[in-house]
């Protein structure tokens, strides 16, 4: 509510001071204007009251942080025009985030309480991948990369309580999230692809295989550099044994129950959207997997998944869990003693050595699925710079070559006596 004030100056002199208040960032400010005369201030704070009150910004439902989180992704999934990955992610970083905020009221909302729950979210706000013998999981350490997109999430959904008018304006803009260190793929050294494939080819040969065909997971990621998502939405459609080809178009992902789900035709980018040759060795053992395949769906009968024949499904042909592949993978890297992290080690090892042994640049980004040659060159500068490094001995090796021939043959440049 406007109101207005007398009150006088060093000198004596009287003054009316017009009094209002408006919301900034989230906070209930004190404005203020003087006049002279006490009607232009009555008068002005009329105004400033009713442009205040003009501007509709509130929250008559008094909406908690986590009560709109849920609205807001709610509103999303109705519209249908964002990925089901997309909004699975969008929910699973602001739950993150709700675990810490969702209780306080929408609009008391402040940048400090934004960035006091990044803190404790990079202290403590993961969980640890084992559990304890209660089925719970001791607290860890999130990651200021999986900190930042919790905090790009906020943004975006308190962006849109901005723009309904539910609040004034959006806490998250001047919040200050981690800026994580930019990290540099690690390939898998030509030892430890050895040891990688000696390790899940001894755990099949022994009964202990933890998956079926296993072995052949880890070749197809090698040989082909596919994504997690990509792989497990490998499906028979997609094989041309004739051409020794695999398509890639269609990805397995998690949905908003964390469920995996089937994604038909829709991949990462439209670049993602590929054909992919491999070896002989690796056709040979998928012509063996269809095999295998046709046995699971005629033993499961009906009740075998109706969609596309997967390659590399879980129970009864139905998409395999993403986060299950990650630890069967992991534990092949543990029993080779490996470091690196599971599918996109694989991934990464097959861009460096094939840059490594002399493939341009432009291969390497069509069979990785990049939107551009440049996200290569960021990601595989090591590899590159190393290819330089040896064109720039090979031409010194050339040079050196063809002065000694030229020395040899007498008509090379005579030393000074």
């Amino acid at each position: 509510m406007a109101t207005i004030r007398s009150a006088r100056k060093k000198d004596g002199t009287p003054y009316w001071r017009a009094v209002w208040f408006e919301t900034v960032r989230g906070k209930r400010c004190q404005k203020t204007k003087s006049f002279a005369k006490r009607s232009n201030a009555k008068a002005h704070a009329a105004k400033m009251e009713t442009e205040v009150e003009r501007r509709g910004v509130g929250d008559p439902e008094k909406h908690t942080v986590g009560r709109f989180f849920t609205r807001w992704i709610a509103t999303l999934k109705q519209r249908g025009e964002l990925s089901t990955t997309t909004l699975a992610g969008y929910q699973e970083k602001l739950a993150m985030l709700a675990a810490y905020v969702g209780d306080l009221r929408l609009d008391k909302l402040a940048t400090r309480d934004l960035d006091e729950a990044y803190a404790k979210l990079l202290e403590s706000g993961g969980k640890a991948r084992r559990k304890n013998r209660d089925g719970s999981r001791d607290p860890r350490p999130l990651a200021p990369r999986t900190v930042l997109h919790v905090h790009r999430a906020a943004h975006t959904c308190l962006e849109q309580a901005r723009r309904w008018k539910l609040i004034p304006d959006n806490p998250a803009r001047d919040a200050k999230p981690p800026s994580p260190n930019k990290s540099k793929a690690r390939a898998f050294t030509s030892d430890e692809i050895g040891r990688i494939l000696h390790a899940v080819r001894s755990a099949k040969e022994n009964g202990k295989e933890t998956y079926p065909d296993l072995d052949l997971v880890v070749m197809v990621l090698l040989s082909s550099g596919l994504r997690r998502s990509e792989l497990l939405g490998l499906a028979l459609d997609a094989v041309d044994f004739e051409a020794g080809t695999i398509t890639v178009k269609r990805s397995v992902v998690y949905d908003l129950d964390r469920k995996p789900l089937l994604r038909d035709n829709i991949v990462k980018s439209d670049d993602s959207y590929r054909i992919v040759t491999l070896d002989a060795a690796v056709m040979d053992r998928l012509r063996a997997r269809k095999a295998w395949i046709a046995e699971q769906k005629l033993a499961w009968g009906k009740s075998y998944f109706d969609g596309p024949p997967l390659v590399f499904p879980g129970p009864g042909g139905f998409p395999y869990d993403p986060h299950s592949m990650t630890l069967r993978l992991r534990q092949v890297l543990r029993q080779a003693k490996v470091n690196g992290q599971p599918a996109h080690g694989h991934r990464h090892s097959m861009a460096t050595h094939l840059i490594a042994q002399g493939y341009d640049v432009k291969t390497v980004s069509s069979r990785l699925g990049h939107s551009s040659v440049a996200i290569t060159l960021d990601l595989y500068a090591h590899a590159v710079d190393g290819r330089d490094r040896a064109a720039g001995e090979a031409m010194g090796s050339l040079i050196k070559s063809a002065t000694q021939v030229q020395q040899n043959s007498g008509k090379g440049p005579k030393s000074a006596a």
